[in-house]
């Protein structure tokens, strides 16, 4: 299966315009995502929509955040969510977003890059997700971290953005 930016990006409720400014491609049936990975050094994680594995990082690449707006120490607000797409989700209504890369990769040293910070969580509304935001919740001081829930029917962030974005938009917002 050959895809193309514009029917990919439309198929996650985005515009080709929107992927293109954070540096996504399509290069055969490959959604490429450059992430910035150890010492600063750019490498390419692949997604693929009908493949197994959907997603990889080249061999020995270390799981990172996942940062487009390259949020870090002085941050008043971050959210976190599971996965690219649903990050960019966030930062295409506004928010400031960074993602990680599966449930279980948060290094808790992170943690340290948002002292202080609000942090809401919007992990996938499911038993992995509502299990990380447990653990990432007493990495802060109680009342720095908040819960964004998404709602039924939606599987996830991007899920509801792509269905409903003015509404996405809107509960985003209004946080």
């Amino acid at each position: 299966m050959v895809l193309d930016l514009e029917t990919f990006a439309q198929s996650r409720g985005f515009t080709a315009d929107e992927l293109r400014r954070w540096g996504i491609s399509v290069e055969g049936d490959e959604v490429i995502i450059p992430i910035l990975g150890k010492a600063g050094a750019w490498y390419s994680r692949t997604h693929k929509p009908a493949g197994v594995p959907k997603y990889a990082s080249p061999k020995g690449a270390t799981s990172h955040l996942y940062n487009p707006l390259g949020l870090g120490p002085q941050s008043g607000e971050v959210w976190i969510a599971e996965g690219e797409f649903d990050t960019l989700s966030l930062v295409a209504v506004g928010a400031p977003a960074l993602g990680i890369l599966g449930t279980q990769t948060f290094n808790p040293r992170w943690q340290l890059l948002f002292d202080g910070a609000e942090i809401v969580l919007a992990l996938d509304p499911d038993e992995a997700g509502n299990s990380q935001a447990e653990r990432l919740t007493q990495l802060w001081p109680e009342g720095q971290v908040s819960r964004f829930i998404v709602p039924e029917p939606y599987g996830d962030l991007n899920d509801w953005f792509k269905k409903d974005r003015a509404g996405f938009s809107e509960a985003v917002l209004g946080w």
